[in-house]
């Protein structure tokens, strides 16, 4: 289905929804599905679908293996992207030096361009870099990401969410598992209390600390509280 979609498509069967569905029932192999469905897309010349297949599967997965399997296809995409076109611009230039003809006949499959100025396909190369650059700088982001959905209450995991992220969005992520983290012997969450209070200005951290402390905002143990008072 994922190599002749368009085949499968004339023949009135629902490609897309035979790999969707294969993605719902079967979790364990995931991330080769999701990659099924967007080389398919890849194939009909529709890289944004293929894109938006990946963006959803990275933020589905659960597992690191799966993870990884998705993030290097994803970025296998761009990288070609990039490649072709860099290939294509440099034969411009060299039939341009000759004064020959440009044609888009050697163009890989990854490439789908309505424009064949060499300033469209600078701008096109502009964008295929920023779109790599930008999923590269992503990538510590969504891993954590995967690893909160094997473990939401894992406070080490949100610390490292919140050094990733810039301020604002960081002290919204730990107000957000203060309250959702299930405090255990493990999850010691007066270290987002305290990591909070370095965030915060000094209203704003005396605020939190009276929430937690009086009004025992976020349910911590009596060994918790006790480092939140001390703060």
């Amino acid at each position: 289905v994922s190599q002749h979609s368009l085949q499968v498509e004339r023949a009135g069967i629902p490609w897309q929804n035979l790999l969707e569905t294969a993605i719902l029932q079967n979790k364990d192999s995931a991330a080769i599905l999701y990659s099924y469905l967007a080389s398919a897309w890849i194939r009909r010349g529709s890289l944004d679908m293929a894109r938006a297949v990946y963006e959803q599967g990275l933020r589905n997965v659960t597992s690191i293996r799966d993870f990884s399997i998705l993030y290097a296809a994803y970025l296998q995409l761009e990288e070609g992207v990039m490649t072709q076109l860099s290939e294509s611009i440099l034969d411009d230039d060299e039939n341009e030096e000759q004064g020959e003809p440009t044609t888009n006949d050697d163009w890989d499959l990854l490439v789908v361009s309505q424009h064949d100025s060499s300033t469209n396909k600078l701008a096109e190369m502009e964008l295929a870099l920023a779109r790599t650059e930008h999923l590269t700088k992503r990538r510590p982001l969504l891993l954590n990401a995967v690893k909160l959905r094997q473990n939401p209450n894992d406070v080490q995991v949100w610390l490292e969410r919140a050094d990733l992220l810039e301020p604002r969005q960081a002290t919204t992520a730990l107000e957000q598992a203060l309250k959702s983290i299930q405090p255990t012997r493990n999850a010691r969450t007066s270290a987002i209390v305290v990591k909070l209070v370095e965030l915060y200005d000094t209203q704003q951290a005396r605020d939190l600390l009276d929430r937690v402390c009086r009004q025992r905002f976020g349910n911590l143990h009596y060994d918790e509280l006790a480092v939140c008072w001390a703060r």
